[in-house]
């Protein structure tokens, strides 16, 4: 039995300093500005370079604009500093997160009409 708690104290610790990200098909802020052209890039090309998007709406607010699409790409970093033992006592320290939603705006032509990238860190 004993060997089974520090088994369990030792597997806590090691997912304390763990690292854990998401990702969508390499969505990187840099990419999505060099591959994206307004008036020009389609919906096929947009999942081929980003895969399915995270949610799609339907949006009339915008003249023209039938569907938008949003990816979402976040990061959550555990350092692997003494605090993450605390854990063990069912308290975490708040983890800082980063990452951006890109949204694109298509016509009823399936052509991309506008996008914007909102980058996001707490």
């Amino acid at each position: 039995m004993r060997h089974l708690i520090y088994l369990y104290i030792l597997a806590v610790i090691v997912a304390g300093c763990a690292t854990a990200k998401t990702s969508t098909n390499e969505l990187t802020i840099a990419k999505a500005e060099q591959s994206l052209i307004k008036g020009k890039t389609t919906k096929t090309e947009v999942i081929k370079i980003f895969g399915e998007p995270d949610m799609v709406t339907k949006d009339t607010r915008m003249e023209g604009v039938v569907e938008c699409w949003i990816y979402a790409k976040y990061s959550a970093e555990y350092g692997s500093n003494w605090k993450n033992t605390l854990i063990l006592f069912g308290f975490r320290p708040p983890t800082p997160m980063r990452g951006f939603n890109l949204m694109l705006y298509f016509d009823d032509k399936e052509i991309l009409k506008d996008y914007s990238i909102t980058k996001i860190q707490y």
